[in-house]
């Protein structure tokens, strides 16, 4: 919220936006709850923006059918970290999955972290986060459904590619056409909520058994897809722009921190005015958390020592630019070199990459592969540095279990005991283009890894 706003605020007229983004919705926070890196004097170093999507149906119509069904609550429905880095023009979000056992700040007792929000409201959750994740939160943005519905109603709806139909009859999804496909408001928030998303494949619906997982996978690509889509409609289009403000402004459906001025958005703006949202990195903690009972609550208990490395990314210890230790990499033996798939997880080990699983490649690759998901083009280009011969990079948007896919190709030589210097000429290139690698599951298998290669790479819409 804060990037598009910025962007729109910069591109389509600061002195008409000035005034109206003044009159957003504030909520206040007592001194030391929120990180006062960022000062009167403006943004100058990096900030952690909490993004929180609220359960509230208020300014929702009473017959509306997300509300069938639904208890009044006022939940975290989505929670998010976005790290801005000002002097380098980085972002990077990170997923907190909503089931997260936590202790909940000034209550004495441990809950799922989405009910900080319902017992304390922003302030709580922005301390249970800052308290058990040890990650500063300088600034505070909360959206709820109407908001969410607002805003994407106007900016002309947001353009996703799906390689199948897809539905989900808990959240209202249902897309009966592969492909691009513009959502509007109501479908577009039926997307972002979907837990229990299903695709037609192969002549019967396929549930990908991922739920939150998923979702929060989902959401991160939206939220690339929809600053893209805002930054290309409103930039050019000053009525686009009127629409948003007017959306966010009624019913609080948006809602900031006190501390985040008009011309604190406006520094971001500045900063970020050459951003690609494309290049959002996106993480989560789906690797470092197990599934527990606390009584009769499925929840999610962090590995705390495992999880260092990626909290960093967000603490400031260390720049946005991703380690071995926050890359998870499935390699695929695509060259026919007998047992190379596991000798190579073993090497990609010992250099600290985590290694999820491996597996064979049903045809032979000339050339070695590095597959990502959107948002991941950093981690790829790392692990690639690390590979004695450059591979191929490709951005496979299907890629859910995994945001990395090594397949090793005839090319293959081993790794090196030093990645590459990121300047060096040998650098690869990334493509869309290239045809991917097929394993051995003749059909995509919800429940196994990626098998990246299983449907070419989805086209920019």
């Amino acid at each position: 919220m804060v990037l598009v706003l910025a962007a729109l605020l910069t591109a389509a007229g600061i002195g008409y936006s000035y005034d109206k983004v003044g009159r957003i919705p504030r909520v206040s926070f007592d001194d030391g709850v929120l990180d006062d890196r960022s000062t009167s004097e403006g943004v100058t170093e990096a900030i952690n923006v909490l993004l929180v999507g609220t359960d509230s149906t208020e300014g929702i119509d009473p017959d509306d059918p997300i509300l069938h069904g639904r208890p009044p609550t006022l939940g975290a429905d989505v929670i998010m970290v976005l790290r801005l880095e000002p002097d380098t023009g980085e972002a990077a979000l990170l997923s907190i999955p909503r089931d997260l056992w936590v202790p909940i700040a000034g209550e004495g007792s441990e809950a799922k972290i989405n009910s900080a929000y319902a017992v304390g409201g922003p302030p709580a959750l922005v301390e249970t986060v800052t308290d058990y994740l040890d990650i500063p939160i300088h600034h505070f943005v909360a959206v709820d459904f109407a908001g969410f519905r607002e805003v994407v109603a106007a900016i002309g709806g947001v353009e996703v590619y799906l390689p199948r139909p897809a539905r989900d009859a808990g959240s209202g999804l249902i897309i009966e056409e592969a492909g691009c496909q513009v959502l509007d408001a109501e479908m577009a928030l039926a997307y972002a909520r979907s837990r229990h998303y299903q695709t037609f494949t192969d002549g019967r619906w396929v549930r990908d058994n991922l739920d939150d997982w998923g979702r929060m996978q989902r959401q991160q690509e939206f939220l690339r897809l929809a600053m893209s889509r805002a930054i290309d409609r409103g930039a050019r289009n000053p009525a686009t722009l009127n629409a948003i403000v007017n959306g966010v402004l009624g019913d609080q459906a948006v809602i900031l921190d006190d501390q985040l001025t008009t011309g604190m958005i406006l520094e971001i703006a500045m900063a970020f005015r050459l951003f690609n949202p494309g290049s959002l990195g996106g993480y989560g903690l789906r690797d470092y958390v197990d599934d527990e009972w606390k009584g009769n609550l499925a929840v999610l208990v962090l590995r705390e020592n495992e999880a260092e490395p990626l909290l960093d990314l967000f603490r400031g210890t260390q720049g946005l630019d991703p380690t071995p230790e926050t890359v998870r990499v499935r390699v695929l033996n695509g060259s026919g070199e007998p047992n190379q798939a596991s000798e190579v997880a073993a090497d990609l080990r010992l250099a600290d990459f985590v290694v999820r699983s491996t597996d064979n490649a049903r045809v032979d690759l000339d050339r070695t592969e590095v597959r990502y998901a959107p948002g991941q083009l950093a981690s790829a280009e790392l692990l690639a540095r690390y590979l004695a011969v450059a591979p191929i990079l490709i951005e496979d948007r299907e890629l859910t279990q995994v945001p990395v896919v090594l397949a090793t190709g005839a090319d293959y030589t081993g790794l090196l005991a030093e990645p590459r210097d990121p300047r060096s000429p040998s650098r690869p290139s990334p493509t869309t283009t290239d045809p991917a690698p097929t394993t051995t599951a003749e059909v995509i298998d919800p429940d196994q890894p990626d098998h990246p290669g299983d449907a070419p790479p989805a086209p920019a819409c």
